[in-house]
């Protein structure tokens, strides 16, 4: 489930480090993770091991981490797209991060598949492209997944 929380709009990353960096410290900020350094690497990690690109401005960039103390789902919005490996060779702009503690029953990596299945769809990306406020986003989500 997305909490209004979790929403970060109009982030100014250039780079998927610097993008790691801002949620990280959203995270730390509201509980989800004890140390944001950790969960940097593990996202830097788990990008290592294959590309979390999408298509079409989308990517979801996720770990699974013993820093994560309350997993959760973040939808990022960047002000400008970033170079990210999308399998349409696109800009990354627009992400949904989830921070997966080592302890997770797979409740989250099926939230995981529910978000990739979903972004296969144009009007489901274009409802986010769109949304006006962080609060039209948790609904377009919490809908979508829950």
């Amino acid at each position: 489930m997305l909490k209004q929380e979790n929403v970060i709009l109009d982030v100014n990353a250039s780079s998927k480090e610097a993008l790691f960096e801002s949620i990280s410290k959203v995270a730390l900020e509201t509980g989800v993770v004890a140390d944001a350094g950790a969960f940097v690497e593990g996202l830097k990690a788990r990008e290592a091991v294959s590309s979390t690109g999408f298509m079409d401005g989308f990517a979801i960039p996720h770990c699974k981490s013993a820093t994560v103390k309350d997993p959760a789902v973040f939808f990022i919005r960047l002000q400008e797209g970033i170079e990210w490996g999308l399998t349409d060779n696109t800009s990354a702009q627009y992400m949904f991060c989830l921070a997966i503690s080592d302890s997770d029953d797979g409740s989250q990596l099926k939230v995981l598949s529910k978000l990739s299945r979903k972004l296969v769809h144009a009007d489901f990306r274009s409802q986010l492209k769109t949304a006006d406020s962080s609060a039209d986003i948790v609904e377009i989500v919490n809908q979508a997944i829950c």
